[in-house]
């Protein structure tokens, strides 16, 4: 997600987001489901398919004071800013900041623990369909050999951007009914499952 002025901690020095339990939109939840489906057939993913959590930004002091009295709460879960953030009894997560680079979080998808990928729902900038083909690469790569991805960033970076730009091809009709229904206009594919979406295990 691309940074956004409010959810920086200028102290801790890190973006803080809040775990949403559905998208906004119940089109762009069913559609996002749907297209996920199609991507991990594809990659041929291990059962279950992973399952997409949501998040947007959050107010880092309220973000932050909500995580503190979670981790009161629950002094056994992981709160490391490497844990998995799906997972811990707080809608409220963190990502670091890096220095130099460009802030911009889309998608994640931790490296263990259960499938799941996090997918942003804004800004503009982040497609919803591209970062979820990302983050399905992602746990492929985590499914064909663990440890893999977290050695090898920028080679396993460049393996997840070639598919999404291949998914545009190979996939064009999702994404073209994608953009007409965000436009308001009646898709055609998508949803009403003319693509091959795979079993869904």
């Amino acid at each position: 997600m691309k940074r956004l002025p409010g959810n920086l901690d200028p102290c801790l020095h890190v973006y803080w987001f809040r775990r949403l339990t559905s998208h906004p939109s119940p089109w762009v939840g069913d559609f996002a489901a749907r297209f996920r489906d199609v991507v991990a057939a594809d990659l041929k993913l291990s059962g279950p398919y992973p399952d997409i959590i949501w998040f947007k930004p959050e107010d880092w002091v309220v973000a932050s004071q909500e995580w503190q009295l979670a981790r009161s709460q629950h002094p056994s879960a992981d709160w490391s800013i490497i844990g998995n953030p799906f997972i811990t009894p707080c809608e409220c997560f963190r990502f670091e900041q890096e220095m130099g680079s460009p802030e911009i979080f889309c998608g994640y998808a931790h490296r263990d623990g259960p499938p799941l990928i996090g997918i942003a729902i804004e800004p503009p900038c982040c497609s919803i369909l591209d970062s979820i083909a990302h983050e399905c690469i992602h746990v492929r790569q985590d499914q064909r050999e663990a440890g893999w991805r977290m050695e090898h960033r920028i080679e396993s970076e460049h393996e997840a951007e070639a598919y999404v730009g291949d998914t545009h091809h190979r996939f064009s009709p999702w994404f073209a009914d994608f953009q007409a229904g965000m436009e308001g206009k009646r898709p055609n594919h998508g949803p009403q499952g003319t693509a091959e979406t795979g079993p869904r295990t």
